[in-house]
């Protein structure tokens, strides 16, 4: 479980394909923190386990259902991406409950930078009964709060820190982003279709 607060950021350095997936190298930097072997991380907001972890390396094993559900499969060898170590009892919740568990991949259809920085992201029409104006979102990890809905697309705001300190701030126009679903939102709409 994490809250989508990133805590820092990561850069590939090596993705290699495995006879069960991928395996995928990260540099991570020292302000981290120890990581340990076995550990969950998230990963562009993709719950993963750390296979080795080496000095500021770790190696994470990535199945094919994650590619096939996540952005993984746009990554590149030096790409950056938003780091998240797992919520520990005690610690404060500055975003909301996020799982890793990505629900789709949405495209950034509009990226506005006037009296603030709003993103626009399409998703299929299958999360929108899940996206509501006010309601929370994990874009890329990021936990973020929908200003508005529009069809199949919504918006989110971006204050200057998480454009300054997430993958956010250098995203563009037409570039995919992991999507997660607020975990009550989902749990409220299942409970409406089958009842107690």
């Amino acid at each position: 479980m994490f809250t989508g607060i990133v805590q820092s950021l990561g850069v590939i350095r090596r993705l290699v394909p495995t006879p069960d997936g991928w395996q995928c190298t990260i540099d991570v930097p020292p302000r981290f923190g120890r990581l340990t072997q076995g550990m969950s991380l998230a990963v562009n907001g993709i719950c993963v386990s750390v296979v080795t972890a080496e000095g500021r390396q770790c190696t994470l094993d990535i199945m094919p259902e994650t590619r096939r559900r996540t952005t993984f499969r746009y990554w590149r060898v030096g790409d950056t991406v938003n780091l998240e170590r797992p919520l520990r009892i005690g610690d404060e919740i500055g975003g909301h409950f996020v799982t890793g568990h990505i629900d789709g991949v949405g495209k950034i259809v509009d990226f506005k930078h006037d009296h603030e920085t709003t993103l626009t992201i399409q998703v299929a029409s299958s999360l929108m009964q899940y996206i509501a104006a006010q309601g929370a979102i994990a874009i890329d990890g990021i936990s973020l709060t929908v200003t508005r809905v529009r069809g199949a697309a919504f918006i989110v705001a971006l204050i200057p820190y998480t454009s300054a300190h997430t993958t956010l701030g250098t995203r563009h126009v037409g570039d995919a982003v992991n999507v997660e679903v607020d975990l009550i939102a989902r749990y409220v709409k299942r409970q409406r279709l089958y009842g107690p």
